[in-house]
């Protein structure tokens, strides 16, 4: 797990897009830093903790397997 500093005016949603390149994955910073729950707009310098996203394993099969 690392660490990130919020900006003043960030979201949960869009450290998500700025950490891994996908807004949806926001509820992980969530779960990860449950005493921000509530915060809709971060005043910034809040230090959040940011879990390790599993690596991705995509199997992509041929069209005739």
């Amino acid at each position: 797990m690392t660490s990130y500093i919020a900006q003043t005016g960030e979201t949960f949603d869009a450290i998500a897009r700025n950490l891994w390149n996908d807004e949806r994955l926001f509820q992980r910073l969530v779960d990860a830093n449950p005493q921000y729950r509530t915060i809709v707009f971060f005043a910034g310098g809040e230090t959040l903790n940011v879990p390790n996203l599993p690596a991705a394993t995509t199997t992509i099969k041929a069209p005739w397997e």
